[in-house]
C-alpha cells in the first residue's frame, strides 16, 4: 500500500511540473552592462533620442546598455536630422592595485559630437540691376563742321547747329 500511496505522490507531482512553466534560459545569460554616453552638439540644445528610447537635450548623459548597435538622432527646429551608429567594443581597462586590467565593454565613439547644419541655405546675393545705357550727343563729324560756317548762336551752344531748310 505504501508503494501506491508513494506512486499517486509522484505522478501528481509530475502532473503539476508539466504544467509549470519554466522562466527562458534567458536567466543564465548575464545582462548587457550599462554605459554612460555622453552626448554634444552644436549648436547646444539638440533633442538626441537612441533608438533604445532614451532622450536627452544636449550637452547631457545618457545611461544605456551596451547592445551591438545603438543609434542617436539628433534633431533641432530650423536644422537638418543628423544619425549616428554606434558600435560596441571592448578594450583593456586602467591595471587595479592587483596588476590586472579589466575587459572595459565600451560604444566605438564616446563621447559623441554632432554638428548640424542649417536647413535653409544661406541667401544668394542678389545681382545688381543691369546699368542703363545713356544715349550720348556725337559731337558732328568734321567735315559736315567745314561746310557751315560757324555762327555765333552755334559758337556757344553744345548742340551743333540745325540744318538750313531747303526750299
Amino acid at each position: 500500500m505504501r508503494h501506491v500511496v508513494v506512486l499517486a505522490v509522484a505522478g501528481i507531482g509530475l502532473a503539476g511540473c508539466s504544467s509549470f512553466s519554466l522562466p527562458s534560459m534567458d536567466l543564465f545569460t548575464p545582462a548587457p552592462p550599462v554605459i554612460t554616453l555622453q552626448l554634444d552638439s552644436r549648436p547646444e540644445g539638440a533633442t538626441a533620442a537612441t533608438s533604445a528610447g532614451a532622450s536627452c537635450r544636449t550637452p547631457c548623459a545618457l545611461q544605456v546598455a551596451a547592445t551591438p548597435a545603438l543609434t542617436v538622432t539628433y534633431t533641432l527646429e530650423r536644422y537638418l536630422p543628423q544619425s549616428v551608429t554606434l558600435q560596441t567594443g571592448q578594450h583593456q581597462g586602467p591595471p587595479n592595485s592587483d596588476g590586472t586590467a579589466p575587459i572595459v565593454t565600451d560604444f566605438d565613439q564616446n563621447p559623441v559630437f554632432v554638428e548640424l547644419q542649417p536647413a535653409i541655405s544661406p541667401k544668394k546675393m542678389r545681382k545688381p540691376p543691369p546699368k542703363k545705357h545713356v544715349a550720348r550727343l556725337r559731337p558732328p563729324p568734321p567735315a559736315a563742321a567745314a561746310e557751315a560756317p560757324p555762327s555765333s548762336a552755334s559758337a556757344s551752344s553744345q548742340f551743333p547747329a540745325p540744318a538750313p531748310a531747303s526750299r
